[in-house]
């Protein structure tokens, strides 16, 4: 609680910045502005003990609507923000129950996801629940996230080593599976990223189908697999037994080789 305030708005502590955002997003569309891409940088507030003074971590929230904007336009922001930090170790998982921010109410539940580095939870983002763009007086599908900087910055990279060009050529394999919708796509990279293991150089993912041809509750998942060694020139026997691993890994999540 704040001893003068200037005014009742003002007079507790945040304890979660994104309504800070929400509020700004709101006013922009409500003066008629078609579209707004914004950001903050502050403080929350989290109380600790009553003699004891809150904790103050630093918040990087992003807003956004308008101008064809969707989830992905918000995910690519974050994924070059993880570039610049040199945060290595990312990955994306659904906003289920078991999210780890207070704030996955205000989240759609099926287009919302949970950065993570390693195992710590780095932020939130994806569309606003209806309900919540209502209350805001918001007409058109917004998108925001809250990212925790002290978190962000612990995973960061300082320092940078660079390699020497390859030597030898990368082979590229593509595949091609059936799983059930409601499996992430993520996971199964993860688990692509395992089985491949130190030769692997990158995985893409370059199409996602649901539609004819594809069972009810289905959906086929092709990525592109570039796997190199520095060692040598990567044999047919190498790739082979690295797309074995990953076709059994794949199987066992319930992923079948679509024919």
């Amino acid at each position: 609680m704040i001893t003068n305030p200037l005014g009742e708005d003002t007079s507790v502590m945040r304890t979660t910045a994104l309504p800070s955002m929400l509020e700004i997003l709101a006013r922009n569309y409500n003066n008629r502005n078609e579209s707004a891409r914004l950001f903050e940088i502050g403080k929350e507030y989290l109380p600790t003990t009553p003699d004891q003074l809150p904790l103050e971590p630093a918040r990087l929230t992003i807003g956004m609507y308008g101008g064809n904007v969707d989830f992905y336009d918000l995910k690519g922001v974050i994924e070059a923000l993880m570039v610049q930090l040199k945060i290595s170790d990312c990955r994306y998982e659904r906003c289920g129950e078991d999210c780890p921010f207070d704030e996955k109410s205000a989240f759609h539940p099926g287009r919302s996801a949970v950065l993570y580095a390693g195992d710590t939870p780095l932020g939130i983002f994806g569309e606003l629940h209806p309900n919540v763009q209502n209350n805001y007086g918001i007409g058109v599908k917004t998108y925001a996230a809250k990212l925790n900087i002290p978190e962000m910055l612990e995973h960061a990279a300082t320092e940078v080593s660079y390699q020497p060009l390859p030597k030898y050529p990368a082979t590229t394999r593509d595949l091609s599976l059936v799983c059930d919708d409601g499996i992430p796509v993520a996971q199964l990279e993860q688990a692509i990223r395992k089985a491949v293991g130190n030769i692997l150089e990158k995985v893409t993912l370059f199409d996602v189908y649901k539609g004819q041809q594809i069972a009810q509750g289905k959906k086929s998942v092709s990525y592109s697999i570039s796997m190199r060694s520095h060692d040598g020139t990567l044999t047919d026997e190498q790739a082979d037994g690295a797309m074995k691993r990953v076709l059994k890994a794949l199987k066992a999540m319930g992923a079948e080789l679509r024919m």
